[in-house]
C-alpha cells in the first residue's frame, strides 16, 4: 500500500539522469563542500572561494540547513533541480558579498545578514567558522 499509482499513497519516481545535471550538481557540490554554509571572510580571501549559501530570509535559511542537515551535496542537489523549492535561497558568488549587516543567535547558532553589491537588503547566512 502506498507504492501505487492512484491509491493515495506516495510514489517514487526517478528520473534519468543527464550528464549536465551530474557535472553541473557535482561542481556545485564540490564548491559548497570547500566551506559549507560559512559567510564571506574578512580580507582577499573572502573575494574568491565558493560560493556561499545565503536565503532572503533567516527562517527560510533555518529551514534549508534543517531539511538538508547542512551537508553540501544534499544543498547542491537541492539547487541543481530547477523544480525544487529552493526557499529563496541560492549559492551566492563570494564577489557579491559585502560586510555584515546584521547578526543573531537563534538557539544558541549564529547567523549573518551578508550586504550584497547593488542592492539594498541583506541575505542571511551561517557565519565562516
Amino acid at each position: 500500500m502506498g507504492d501505487r499509482a492512484g491509491d493515495g499513497g506516495p510514489v517514487s519516481r526517478s528520473r534519468p539522469a543527464s550528464g549536465w545535471a551530474d557535472r553541473a550538481v557535482f561542481a556545485l557540490a564540490a564548491a559548497l563542500t570547500a566551506l559549507p554554509c560559512a559567510a564571506a571572510e574578512k580580507g582577499a580571501a573572502a573575494k574568491s572561494g565558493p560560493p556561499v549559501v545565503t536565503c532572503g530570509s533567516l527562517a527560510n535559511l533555518r529551514m534549508l540547513l534543517r531539511d538538508t542537515k547542512g551537508e553540501a551535496a544534499a544543498i547542491a542537489r537541492l539547487f541543481a533541480d530547477p523544480k525544487a523549492d529552493h526557499l529563496g535561497c541560492a549559492a551566492t558568488p563570494r564577489d557579491r558579498l559585502g560586510g555584515v549587516a546584521d547578526h543573531v543567535v537563534v538557539g544558541g547558532t549564529g547567523y549573518d545578514c551578508l550586504t550584497v553589491k547593488d542592492s539594498t537588503v541583506c541575505r542571511w547566512a551561517e557565519p565562516a567558522k
